[in-house]
């Protein structure tokens, strides 16, 4: 506790999040407004049980990063990475604190922003040294651009049927995780073929990078 108080106050933060350090699906994740309701979440959280039954005994404490949420999923051949797939997140707030999904909408053709976006996540995975597979990334994107929240080197999908992440994605995930590996030319294929046809952008030719983002 003595530590998050002292992050938060040298900080000089105003909302934040609590997000322990070892579980999933917003399984005790907190939104903080102040100090007050930060020190009660973490005493909250640390008495919760994670996702996966265990313990929650280490927890984050991040700046809330306020804008509009995405995850951009991502596979690599030999350091070259390509889109699969392109969400925007829409939550709410929930009385205790946390947040539950609302409706999740696919990006199916990149903006201006979107686009700075998905650069930013190719800089992530060269940043994690992700030569091959999968890389499923979550991020916020304000005034100031897009921002890191959580990165897994897994595919997208959870409890999702896989016919239907098919239908909407345009591919299959262990298809495409597979050529990473096995069949660099259809890699290659798909990946021209996705960012010229499914996106309308070439998102090679965006300058933003990870380490440009303004504090």
């Amino acid at each position: 506790m003595d530590e998050a108080i002292e992050y938060y106050d040298k900080e000089n933060l105003k909302e934040i999040v609590v997000k322990p350090l070892y579980s999933a699906a917003s399984v005790g994740v907190r939104l903080c407004s102040d100090r007050q309701e930060m020190i009660d979440a973490v005493k909250e959280v640390f008495n919760l049980t994670g996702v996966y039954g265990n313990e929650l005994t280490e927890l984050f404490i991040q700046e809330r990063i306020n804008g509009q949420e995405y995850v951009v999923d991502t596979v690599s051949c030999n350091g070259v990475h390509r889109i699969t797939l392109v969400w925007k997140y829409n939550k709410i707030k929930t009385s205790e604190g946390g947040n539950i999904y609302d409706y999740d909408v696919t990006v199916n053709e990149l903006g201006i922003g979107e686009a700075e976006l998905v650069e930013y996540a190719f800089d992530v995975a060269d940043a994690l040294g992700i030569k091959y597979g999968p890389v499923h990334g979550e991020y916020i994107v304000d005034e100031k651009g897009p921002v890191l929240i959580e990165v897994n080197c897994r595919p997208h999908g959870g409890n999702m049927d896989a016919e239907f992440l098919d239908m909407i994605s345009g591919q299959h995930e262990t298809d495409s995780s597979l050529d990473s590996y096995l069949n660099p030319k259809k890699f290659n294929l798909e990946r021209l073929k996705g960012q010229h046809d499914k996106y309308g952008t070439n998102t090679e030719h965006v300058s933003r990078g990870i380490n440009n983002r303004n504090k």
